[in-house]
């Protein structure tokens, strides 16, 4: 895929992002002013994800923007994104994350675990706390041979 494919791609996918969030929003203000209760997780519930995607595609949309006008702009970012040191350190730097994440989700579940022991019955918020755990360690290590048996 050539540089400029590529930008015009990632700018219409954020653009996507940007109007899904938007109707997003609508939805949850339409649901909050429809609901008669005072709680409505609902509506609750969209403007959330609603928030998540206006911000992620106007940041994205403000990024790529200027690269499908500036011709030597995007061959600077298609340089960066591509630079081998550059990919070493976001390689780094996502794998320290996911290390982070995994602890941060065994630390969870162990306290939960510790402070729940004596309930009675099945516990959802356990099974998905060691899913979090799991499923995700599972993947990695599974993308990775992937990745391996590809190469």
């Amino acid at each position: 895929m050539n540089r400029r494919n590529y930008f015009v791609k990632q700018f219409y996918v954020f653009l996507g992002f940007l109007i899904l969030g938007l109707l997003m929003a609508t939805g949850g203000i339409i649901q909050l002013i429809v609901s008669q209760t005072e709680e409505n997780p609902a509506g609750q519930m969209l403007l959330s994800m609603a928030i998540f995607f206006i911000t992620v595609g106007l940041i994205n949309i403000v990024r790529y923007y200027p690269l499908l006008k500036d011709e030597s702009a995007a061959k600077k970012a298609w340089a960066e994104k591509n630079d081998e040191r550059n990919l070493s350190i976001r390689n780094q730097a996502g794998y320290a994350a996911f290390l982070f994440y995994l602890v941060i989700s065994i630390v969870s579940l162990l306290v939960y675990s510790n402070l729940t022991r004596h309930s009675p019955g099945f516990d959802g918020l356990w099974f998905f706390l060691a899913f979090t755990v799991l499923g995700p360690t599972i993947f990695f290590v599974g993308y990775l041979m992937w990745l391996h048996k590809r190469e």
